[in-house]
């Protein structure tokens, strides 16, 4: 038994919101109701408005990108059907939803319960493949100045047997006043994936890439070069892809006597390539840390970063709309020396 039941047929989304306002406004309890699947319904029934999406919410479309045709990016509604979105991948040459071909369910109730299943991948041989990095790191230090730069160049093919064409580059330039006292600046940047896209709420997006372009980090870290927060930890991105990254920061570190020592710093980040559905701004990260040389062999250090996101941080990371963060750690190192030797 259901107090009230409403089949929304048309495409309007005001529809499905101007429900919902008039059942918060009423007190009444809500429910948006899937295919029905993988639900259960007590024998005494749902006391409230239960909300089923029709055959209009089950629209599919693709787009053809005028800047890259080597992408496709795909759009479906709440209402799709899993069986129905994973045969248009298929018939589209687009790979990621084969797991979906199983599952009797919608696309927005996927969303919601989070499904999925073990051995998602079909079976098939085992291959190798080989990726290359090739480039160089110099470094120049006339008298009270440090200038230093790198570039690298990604290539071969990825685990998904995709070719590779990514690279980074980075330069950093120093400045010390005196022995105490060091100011510098610098900019990063990591190539990204083209026509990089986080599905809305609600709907599962598809892009094709035949080449990744996105610079990976690989079995190494991006902790301290692009943020003491974390971030940008190799891949978090949605489905691994990346929009790449720009990181503009300056700083400074100031010796206090002979025991104290003290450094700031402040980013500004940006993704590398254009987005679709959001601006490149990523937000403004702030650090202060100091350490206290406690006696030979010990160091007490303690610091505070702050993250002011921006939109794109949220839609990018697909997590709640949280754009200040607040870090703040305290640490104890302990650096023994048990020996030494003295070959003279």
């Amino acid at each position: 038994q259901i107090s009230y039941f409403a089949i929304l047929i048309g495409i309007l989304l005001g529809t499905i919101i101007a429900l919902i306002d008039t059942a918060k406004a009423l007190g009444l309890p809500f429910f948006l109701m899937g295919n029905g699947s993988n639900l259960v319904i007590s024998d005494e029934g749902i006391e409230g408005l239960v909300i089923r999406l029709g055959e209009k919410f089950s629209e599919i479309r693709s787009e053809d990108d005028p800047e890259d045709p080597d992408s496709v990016l795909v759009y479906a509604s709440a209402g799709t059907l899993l069986t129905r979105l994973s045969s248009f991948a298929a018939k589209n040459s687009l790979t990621g939803l084969e797991f979906a071909s199983g599952i009797p369910g919608s696309l927005g109730g996927a969303v919601f319960m989070n499904a999925g299943m073990q051995g998602t991948a079909f079976e098939k041989e085992d291959s190798t493949y080989f990726q290359q990095l090739v480039g160089g790191y110099l470094s120049f230090k006339p008298k009270q100045w440090s200038v230093e730069g790198a570039y690298y160049y990604q290539m071969g093919k990825s685990e998904s047997s995709r070719p590779i064409n990514a690279w980074m580059a980075c330069i950093k330039a120093g400045y010390e006043t005196s022995r105490r006292n060091t100011y510098y600046a610098g900019y990063d940047y990591l190539s990204g994936d083209r026509n990089f896209a986080t599905p809305p709420y609600n709907q599962i997006g598809v892009i094709h890439h035949k080449t990744i372009r996105g610079f990976s980090s690989l079995y190494g870290s991006h902790h301290k070069f692009y943020g003491a927060m974390d971030f940008f930890y190799v891949s978090t991105y949605y489905r691994g892809f990346t929009p790449g990254l720009q990181n503009v920061y300056a700083g400074g570190a100031w010796k206090v006597g002979d025991k104290t020592e003290l450094n700031a710093s402040y980013h500004f980040l940006a993704t590398a390539t254009k987005l679709q559905n959001a601006k490149k701004p990523l937000g403004h990260e702030l650090e202060l840390s100091g350490s206290y040389k406690l006696f030979k062999d010990c160091k007490l250090s303690a610091g505070y970063s702050f993250m002011w996101g921006t939109r794109t941080m949220v839609v990018l990371k697909r997590s709640s709309d949280r754009r200040r963060l607040h870090w703040g750690w305290l640490m104890l190192s302990v650096t023994p020396r048990f020996f030494t030797y003295n070959g003279k």
